[in-house]
């Protein structure tokens, strides 16, 4: 079967079962011995017969001892034996899929990159199963663990046969094989089959699931393949893949110059969070019926180092991703609530959160806590969050947030086209407009 190894051990006789051997060679020395001095023996006394009793006793007896030990020793070899063969698998195999795990699929796909013939490249898939986290907490491990067994089949029923399959961790599997470069679209009917097979309808357990796959593919020729940066390429091909929901995506070259922007941005993040970088604008909010101010809307601007004004669009997603957004989003709100103190008390200060960040459990005490420290009335916070960053169910998201504020709570309003959700603090219940 693909990804499994086959073991082989040698068949010599161990050191501790040669013993019992030597010993039986040792006997047969005794018994010709003691058969020579029996005749001279009976040449002196003329007693043959009790002298060869004698002797043949003696074999027999370390004969039987020689044996049992034989025994014995091929019992233990025959342990030790099946013992290596275990730790073989579990060192080799993924325990819940039989599949290689990630240690072997590198080992077996460098030696697959040293077997390819010129006009040869090596193909690889990277599969990640969306929504298997949600559905691992629903239903427990163990139905977790016979979803992962499912797909792995589902996965060696198409593959090729002359693939590596491997469970890299997680929910992420892998898929490697040689092909002609002059074949370069099987690679991609192959993706597109292990899609479609892997979003079958499933039962288990008398529960109807599925999973949705997000497969990056990518490859390299003989003279360039290196399993590395073939999977890191597929990784790319398959985030990308995530974001823009498809399920088979191709690695591009400019995939990697989108990365290296991330990691940049990110790294700015870091060191500009810690460096005050980060700084409020406000936007006026205006009453149409009267033209009256009635409030400011914060929007957060990175003055760069390198003399550049940054809008949000530029860094808000990736502090999104690298779970930075809140100790961003809470350092800008701690200076507009410092700026807002002396503003009108009529005019609200609105800010805009993550949906990240309204999931948060913690959000709410630690929106306390800056409150308190601005000593600034909660009821002139308007925290805003966009109605379609949370669907599907944006009405849920907010009802399960509502009862965090009780005791601290601003307005919460949910912004779109033509509707506005808040909560009131003034008169202590939540209401819809």
């Amino acid at each position: 079967m693909l990804g499994e190894k086959s073991m082989q051990g040698k068949c010599d006789i161990p050191g501790s079962a040669r013993i019992p051997v030597a010993i039986l060679g040792f006997s047969s020395l005794i018994l010709a011995a003691s058969v020579w001095q029996g005749l001279d023996d009976f040449t002196r006394a003329g007693d043959v017969h009790a002298i060869a009793e004698t002797a043949i006793s003696l074999n027999i007896a370390l004969m039987l001892f020689a044996w049992s030990q034989y025994r014995e020793a091929l019992r233990a070899w025959r342990a030790v034996g099946e013992a290596s063969a275990e730790a073989l698998v579990l060192e080799t195999l993924d325990p819940h899929t039989g599949l290689l795990n990630r240690a072997s699929f590198f080992d077996r796909a460098e030696r697959l990159i040293g077997e390819l013939r010129p006009g040869q490249s090596l193909g690889l898939l990277l599969i990640d199963l969306k929504r298997f986290g949600s559905i691992n907490d629903a239903h427990g491990h163990k139905f977790g663990d016979e979803l992962l067994r499912r797909v792995s089949e589902s996965v060696l029923e198409v593959a090729p046969q002359a693939a590596i399959c491997a469970r890299l961790g997680g929910d992420e599997f892998a898929l490697a094989l040689p092909f002609d470069e002059d074949e370069t679209g099987s690679l991609g009917t192959l993706a597109a089959r292990v899609a479609e097979r892997l979003q079958k309808p499933l039962e288990i357990a008398g529960v109807a699931t599925g999973v949705r796959p997000a497969i990056g593919v990518a490859s390299l020729e003989a003279a360039r393949a290196n399993i590395s940066t073939l999977l890191g390429q597929a990784d790319l091909a398959m985030n990308a893949g995530k974001k823009d929901q498809r399920c088979v995506t191709w690695f591009h070259p400019a995939m990697d110059q989108v990365a290296r922007a991330r990691s940049e941005t990110e790294s700015g993040l870091r060191a500009g969070i810690a460096k005050s970088e980060f700084v409020p604008f406000y936007q006026p909010q205006i009453e149409f019926a009267t033209g009256r101010i009635v409030g400011f809307e914060m929007l957060a601007r990175w003055k760069h180092p390198s003399g550049r004004l940054i809008g949000p669009d530029l860094f808000i997603p990736v502090a999104e991703e690298a779970g930075l957004i809140s100790e961003l989003s809470e350092a800008l709100i701690r200076q507009a609530l410092v700026d807002a103190r002396d503003w009108d008390p009529a005019v609200m200060l609105s800010v805009n959160i993550s949906p990240v960040q309204l999931r948060d459990t913690s959000f709410s005490a630690r929106i306390a806590d800056l409150l308190d420290e601005g000593r600034f009335p909660a009821n002139r916070l308007d925290l805003e969050i966009t109605r379609a960053l949370v669907s599907p169910s944006p009405w849920t998201t907010l009802a399960q947030a509502i009862p965090r504020w009780r005791t601290c709570a601003p307005c919460l309003s949910m912004a779109s086209r033509s509707t506005a959700v808040s909560a009131s603090r003034s008169t202590g219940t939540r209401r819809v407009e």
